[in-house]
């Protein structure tokens, strides 16, 4: 049996989430590492499987939807 594969955009299309959304979480260590294939010129194809995906799928399960509030920054007291 033959292993579908996608590229990060295909994947990401799939999922119904943006290509940066997927790659963020690939980067928190939220999904399994995917196979990568060096490019010319110093790129990186990813390559994802349905096994991926399906693990992607858990994940924006598991999400709340919308904007996340960002870390705020501890000011700094006035001398």
């Amino acid at each position: 049996m033959r292993v579908t594969e996608y590229s990060t955009q295909q994947a990401a299309e799939k999922l119904g989430i943006t290509k940066t959304t997927l790659l963020r979480w690939l980067r928190q260590k939220l999904l399994p590492p995917v196979k990568t294939m060096p490019l010319p010129g110093g790129g990186i194809w990813r390559i994802w499987t349905d096994a991926h995906i399906n693990a992607a799928r858990k994940i924006k399960g598991s999400l709340k939807p919308g904007p996340k509030p960002r870390a705020r920054k501890a000011k700094a007291k006035p001398a």
